[in-house]
């Protein structure tokens, strides 16, 4: 069986997502392209992904073309880029290309295939290219290139340089008469051919589409698969289409299927999927023998270099260097242990794919999270502490623990095996646990504890945005989920999204023990429609029988059941769960909308389309649309004539006729169709339906297609009856769904003429017919007078064919009009004639006699004509019109030079005349002999030098001419104005002044052109606009609103284009006067102004302004949003960091304050500027940031999304948090050692908490030296023992930095110096057995902070200290007696507190080590060991942490 592929037509802005299976399948494959259409076109570029099957599909063509006897060959661009053409065909192949080359009509389908894609280059692309360009050259018009791209615009663009289609109708540029007379009468132009729209376009560029569900299915038969409907349906049921959609994955599924008879889970099928695309290649001999297994670990080790640098592609070859985006990851420097041959081989296995030139990725996103999940399995198996793994997965921050957002994917595919981080995710960020990974694969205790914790911590409060994948909810949900879901829903949930995840969940697992609550909900008014609509889903899914009485009774109560909602159960529902009768008296009681995506004109046919439905059903399904639409049928006088009460449902009802052709009653049917065609058609791309309907009514047979000539009949009849014969006809042929085809249709038109018995308005309705379509137009005489016998017994008919074979009246007026047309036409043509005569006989003069048409008496004719003549040969810029190369290329260098020097002669004789000095009536006006001044110009400014060869009169008449320039100053001006600024500003400042100071309710043209104009142009304007807004500012004068305006263009030219004292200038501007009472015009003018410039006056004047605002429309508070928000290209700019969070916060409060959300279908303008202010706050970053966002959601005004607001905000600072990627030489070290090197404050910090953390860990052990540390009596030997013992548990992480320790050892700061960056960590030590509480806790602040912690690359500390025997403290502010415990209480609050005085710029903890004896035992241990020396113990030094805060 074979498969027919399709392809996609991919826009140029989509060309990045042609390689995307996910892009390609939310495309559909409804209208999709075959290859029969596809090699219509003349350059096909083809984009795939590898392992589509594009290979496959080119030879298959090929060889198709081939058997027909067509040249067509397969080539390979690699090989072509090192081979001649001819080298690459056998003998048979040869002759063929031969005898094209020869042939003058055959055209040749070459498909060149980059097989193997990663051993093209640029350069070898280019030259693969160039070859069989050469091979081809002259061609070029009769060769068909089927090309296999990649979606890179390079690839495609040199494709068009090399192998352009010739464009056959344009006019040659050839050196003679006729040519140049031509391009002087006609221009050069295209001829266009008829019904262009019809033909196909030169070139396409496809995506070959994945296998569609049909595919797959007829795929798989293929491959052996019995039942390949079970295996789809198994497919559909696990989300796992996309395993299916490639070809070589299908062939892998399919033998898999054959040995386990199911779909695997999605681990299992990754698993298999990446194991099956590291298997050693077939098709060709790889560099190194690479094991599956080795591949793995290779792979396993990429993935997670890529997951912790978060690059996105792999290096390959040297030419990933020249370009693409971003850094790609270098697999020598990861791969070190490998030969460059196994790196190669590895990565041209089919787990990786083409992503640009030099440069690999994975095939599919989930890959590379699945095994970076793998390689960190294995680094535990290694000996990866769960400390590591944590400090690498999540991050502890204000007082939380969070997921670091790039390592989501991995955390959701470990906590499938590692219980730690299931825990921590359980108890943080659960959502990542159905959002990530193969819920799947949990287990069913582990999935009641996911989903409980999710429930717990989202279910209070409001919409947060929350979602989770369809395909992942399918994953998660299990009936035996039924227990956890009814305790959630007993405890009540605030949170709406968790209700409908809730409801998803019972109807995707099948939960039937929970369809209680569907019901409950389903009937509940007060529930949210997405909720009710849900739960009537989760019923029907079910099959719950409840659903027919729910079904039922909303056709009958439409408070109960809104038509919205109605309206998307009735498509979500039928036809599977939602019975016919059901279904139509739901349609029945829904209104017509206004059309729009998503309303019932648009879903319906759509459903109607894709839904699997049965004979009887179509059947149902078209004669109760019908009924539907003939609802309220009825004429009106203006078009369409036919509408109905209903006629939304006509493209509905043609799709369900083009479905149900020949189902059923076919008097049905075709009443149907009628009806279809004759309502309005609807939007939303439904012309298919109703062009496939009209292509199956023009095929019906005579007996057919007279039943729908009478349907068309009747209905115009029943709703407009009409004598009128010719009316009725043209509403049912050229209004109407029938058509007359004289070789079908004449015969029982003459048949039911002849007919005697049917109605005279019947019998005249077919004599129109039948005299309208006579065989042809030669019998159309005779073909009338045959009619005349079957009329015979109706007089009145008899006489209408008769009047009609009568020659017509001579009308005199007629007959001179004619003859005068005919004069005229005459004399057009006998002056074109001599007109083309003279162009021709010009051209010969000048080629001929270059001296006599260049004499001084002629010369400037001659240049005129030839101006004109330019004008029409280049791209229709008449003022740039000077074309060099034209004329070269019709007479030669020296005829253009000489016309160059003529030209150069004709605009000094002119003088135009400035928009200022002409009459009102003329101002827009100018003489056509001054742009061939412009161009003269243009020929001038040929010589670079030629601005320094003006005179300054000449200057000023050049700058005329410049004004004339009505699609922008001309490019020469630069030149001009760096040799000659004052003449410009002479001339054109004060023309620009003139349009300054005009009534015209327009901005400046002029100025316009100027903004527009190289920075040496702007600046010579400058000082004029602002000594000119000097005297303007303050808005005075009879036009105000004019004032205002061209104050407005004149103010954002300065900000753009002025210094930073002009901005200042404006600045102070726009403060004076809007601190003074001044008009509406006049303050819209400054208020964007000094907001633009000054944020926060900005926010005080308006403010100001909206207090005062009145109830007139133009001062309304929500229209000074709007107005000023607006999304003009030169508008206010939020991200702009003058715009603090605070003032955003306060624009945020004022917008909501006036633009209520209640109104905003009223106000789209200052809805959609309030959207603007609130993100643009939402997206700002820091601590100012966070605590913007956080009064924002505490704010009343925002109170209805207060929980959105809190979650993008933690979203945003946990992105944050994990800003900085890891480098290569840290992902090196994690691999090696299981923990990369700290790069960043935050993880020195969670480094330091880790270590201290094992330190802990290693004084609970049985021969825990705690009675030696208790006996350190000094704090300098203290830091050597703790130093030593964190050096010995570097792990190459940190060096113990000694730089900062005097020679006599008074400082007593350990520091803790990351290998891979500048990051430190300090460690403060204090023995508190001789200290007092006031002197730690100010060491905190004095001595840790403000002495080590100064540096920005040291911003993590710690104050360590320790106690070897009991005593107590004096508090320092109350005095009271406190114990050790207290004691580090006290020191932490004093730690939080200067956190937060600092605003999280550190990072401050404190450790408290209390080494006194634990046991009775221990403590005689002690007495016996406390005289040892302090020089003895250092190499047992051990400490106790207790008290330390969890992550």
């Amino acid at each position: 069986m074979e498969i027919e592929r399709t392809f996609q037509n991919i826009s140029e802005g989509s060309l990045d997502k042609a390689d995307q299976q996910s892009y390609l399948v939310s495309l559909g494959w409804s209208g999709s392209t075959g290859w029969q259409e596809l090699l219509r076109s003349k350059r096909v570029l083809i984009i795939s992904e590898a392992g589509a099957g594009k290979t496959y599909e080119c030879e298959s063509q090929c060889k198709r073309l081939w058997d027909a006897g067509e040249p067509a060959f397969h080539l390979e661009l690699a090989t072509l880029a090192g081979s001649r053409l001819r080298d690459m065909l056998d003998l048979e192949q040869e002759s063929r290309f031969e005898g094209w080359l020869i042939s003058q009509c055959d055209v040749a389908t070459f498909f060149l295939d980059s097989i193997d894609e990663l051993k093209l280059s640029r350069g070898s692309f280019k030259v693969a290219l160039t070859q069989l360009a050469k091979e081809c050259y002259g061609k070029l018009g009769r060769m068909r290139i089927i090309i296999t791209t990649r979606p890179i615009p390079f690839d495609e663009q040199l494709v068009r340089k090399l192998f352009p289609v010739p464009q056959f109708a344009e006019i040659e540029t050839s050196a003679d008469g006729e040519t140049f007379a031509q391009i002087a009468l006609h221009g050069r132009r295209n001829k266009k051919k008829e019904n262009e729209e019809e033909v196909p376009p030169d070139w396409r560029t496809v995506a070959l589409m994945p296998l569609s569900d049909s595919q797959i299915s007829d795929f798989a038969q293929t491959q052996g698969v019995d039942e390949p409907e079970a295996l789809l349906k198994d497919l559909r049921r696990r989300n796992a289409e996309e395993f299916a959609r490639r070809p070589q994955d299908l062939i892998e599924l399919c033998a898999d299927w054959r040995n386990f008879k199911r779909i695997r889970t999605h681990r299992e099928q990754v698993e298999s999927n990446v194991r099956i695309k590291l298997k050693p290649r077939e098709d060709r001999r790889e560099l190194s023998e690479l094991s599956v297994d080795k591949a793995m670990e290779g792979a396993s080790r990429l993935a997670l270099a890529m997951m912790g640098t978060r690059r996105l592609t792999i290096r390959h070859s040297a030419e990933a260097d020249s370009g693409g985006d971003g850094v790609p990851l270098d697999p020598s420097a990861i791969l070190s242990d490998w030969s460059a041959d196994e790196r190669k081989t590895l990565l041209e296995r089919p787990l990786f794919g083409f992503a640009s030139y030099g440069r690999v990725r994975f095939h599919h996103r989930s890959v590379p999270e699945y095994l970076a999940a793998e390689r960190i399995k294995l680094l535990r198996e290694r000996g990866m502490t769960s400390r590591a793994l944590r400090r690498l997965l999540f991050a502890a921050t204000r007082g939380k623990v969070i997921v670091r957002p790039s390592k989501r994917p991995i955390a959701g595919w470990i906590a499938l095996t590692e219980e730690m981080v299931f825990e921590t995710l359980r108890d943080y960020e659960p959502a990542v646990l159905l959002t990530e990974g193969d819920p799947e694969s949990l287990s069913l205790t582990q999935k009641n504890q996911a989903l409980s914790a999710y429930a717990e911590h989202y279910s209070k409060g409001g919409w947060r945005g929350l979602s989770v994948p369809h395909i992942q909810i399918h994953r998660f949900a299990v009936p035996q989920l039924s227990g956890e879901i009814k305790r959630i829903w007993m405890q009540g949930i605030e949170n709406p999204e968790i209700r409908e995840i809730l409801l998803n969940l019972i109807e995707v697992g099948r939960i039937t023990e929970c369809l209680d609550i569907a019901y409950a909900v389903a009937m509940d008014v007060g529930a949210s429609r997405p909720e009710r609509f849900a739960a009537i889903e989760a019923l029907a899914m079910c099959n719950d029988l409840r659903v027919d009485i729910i079904t039922a009774g909303i056709a009958e109560n439409a408070e109960l059941w809104p038509d919205d909602l109605a309206q998307n159960i009735a498509v979500g529902l039928f036809p599977k769960h939602l019975k016919v009768n059901h279904f139509f008296q739901i349609l029945g009681r829904l209104k017509k909308k206004k059309r729009g995506i998503g309303d019932l004109s648009w879903q319906l046919p759509r459903l109607i389309v894709e839904a699997d439905l049965d004979a009887s059903t179509l059947e149902a399904l078209r004669d109760g649309l019908f009924d539907l639409a003939s609802a309220g049928l009825r004429w009106q006088d203006g078009w369409p004539h036919i509408v109905s009460n209903r006629d939304d449902l006509s493209c509905a009802l043609a799709t369900t006729c083009v479905r149900s052709f020949n189902v059923g009653s076919m008097t049905s049917w075709i009443h149907a169709s009628n009806l279809a065609l004759q309502l309005p058609r609807q939007d939303h791309g439904g012309d298919e339906a109703y062009t496939q309907l009209q292509k199956l009514l023009a095929e019906l047979t005579a007996d057919r297609n007279a039943q729908l000539f009478w349907a068309g009949n009747t209905l115009i009849q029943s709703i407009h009856p009409t004598a009128s014969a010719w009316e009725r006809y043209y509403e049912i042929i050229h209004q109407g769904a029938a058509c007359i085809n004289s070789e079908r249709d004449l015969a029982w038109i003459k048949e039911a003429l002849f007919d005697s018995t049917r109605s005279s308005i019947d019998r005249a309705l077919l004599l129109e017919a039948a005299m309208r379509h006579a065989p042809s137009q030669d019998e159309w005489r005779n073909h009338l007078i045959g009619l005349k016998p079957l009329v015979a017994d109706e007089l009145e008919l008899l006489g209408i064919v008769e009047d009609s074979l009568k020659p017509q009246e001579p009308n005199e007026e007629h007959k001179r009009w004619e003859k005068k047309h005919a004069r005229q036409k005459k004399r057009l043509e006998r002056k074109q004639a001599e007109t083309h005569v003279s162009w021709v006989n010009f051209w010969s003069e000048i080629a001929n006699q270059p001296d006599t048409v260049f004499s001084l008496e002629r010369r400037g004719n001659t240049a005129w004509y030839l101006w004109n003549v330019m004008s029409k040969a280049g791209d229709g810029s008449r003022a740039s019109s000077w074309n060099r190369r034209f004329i070269e290329e019709q007479f030669g260098k020296e005829i253009a030079d000489r016309l160059r020097l003529t030209l150069m002669e004709q605009w000094r004789k002119e003088r135009p005349t400035l928009r200022s000095e002409r009459p009102d009536e003329e101002k827009n006006t100018y003489l056509v002999r001054w742009l061939l001044g412009l161009a003269a110009i243009y020929a001038e400014a040929e010589d670079v030098q030629w601005a320094t060869k003006l005179s300054d009169e000449e200057a000023k008449l050049v700058a005329r001419f410049a004004a004339i320039g009505y699609d922008g100053l001309p490019l020469w001006m630069e030149a001009l104005v760096k040799v000659h600024s004052a003449g410009v500003v002479a001339i054109l400042g004060r023309e620009l002044l003139f349009d300054l100071e005009s009534d015209a309710g327009t901005d400046s043209m002029l100025l316009q052109n100027i903004d527009q104009s190289s920075e040496p142009v702007i600046d010579i304007f400058l000082p004029i606009l602002r000594a000119w807004l000097n005297d303007n500012y303050k808005c005075k004068g009879k036009n105000v609103n004019v004032t205002a305006q061209r104050i407005v263009q004149v103010v954002h030219f300065l900000i753009k284009n002025g210094d930073k004292e002009t901005r200042a200038d404006i600045c102070a501007m726009a403060h004076e006067r809007l601190g003074k009472k001044i008009s509406i015009p006049v303050a819209k003018v400054w208020l964007p102004v000094l907001m633009r410039l000054d944020p926060s006056s900005g926010v005080n004047a308006l403010e100001a302004r909206m207090k005062s605002s009145g109830k007139a429309t133009r001062s309304r508070p929500e229209k000074w949003i709007g107005d000023i928000f607006d999304d003009r290209h030169d508008g206010i700019n939020l991200s702009d960091p003058q715009f603090t969070p605070q003032i955003l916060l306060r624009l945020v409060r004022l917008a909501y304050r006036h633009v209520h959300p209640a109104d905003d279908a009223k106000r789209d303008d200052a809805e959609r500027a309030r959207s603007w202010i609130v993100n643009a706050l939402l997206k700002t970053n820091g601590e100012e940031g966070w605590t913007a966002k956080w009064e924002m959601a505490s704010d009343p005004v925002c109170a209805h999304f207060k929980d959105r607001i809190i979650a993008l905000a933690e979203e945003q600072w946990a992105e944050e948090i994990d800003g900085i990627a890891l480098d290569e030489e840290q992902v090196i070290a994690l691999d090696k050692t299981g923990e990369a090197p700290p790069s960043t404050n935050e993880a020195m910090f969670a480094m330091m908490l880790d270590r201290l953390s094992d330190l802990e860990d290693l004084l609970l052990r049985d021969d825990s030296p705690r009675e030696l540390w208790a006996g350190i009596t000094e704090e300098k030997i203290m830091r050597r023992a703790i130093a030593e013992k964190l050096n010995y548990h570097a792990n190459g992480l940190y060096k113990i930095g000694q730089e900062g320790v005097t020679a006599d050892e008074k400082e007593t700061d350990i520091r803790l110096l990351s290998t891979t960056s500048l990051y430190e960590a300090v460690i403060e030590l204090k023995l508190a057995d001789g200290r007092s509480a006031k002197d730690l806790r100010d060491t905190l602040e004095t001595q840790l902070v403000e002495k080590y912690m100064a540096p920005e690359t040291r911003r993590s500390g710690c104050l360590m200290f320790t106690l070897s025997k009991n005593r107590y403290w004096d508090h320092p502010d109350t005095g009271s007696r406190i114990g050790f415990t207290e004691l580090a209480d006290l020191l932490r609050e004093e730690a939080n507190r200067i956190v937060e005085k600092l605003g999280a710029a550190i990072r401050l903890h404190v450790c408290a080590l209390d080494l006194r004896p634990r046991l009775p035992t221990e403590a005689k241990r002690v007495k016996k060991t406390r005289n040892s020396k302090n020089s003895a113990l250092l190499g047992e030094a051990s400490i106790k942490i207790k008290n330390r805060r969890p992550l």
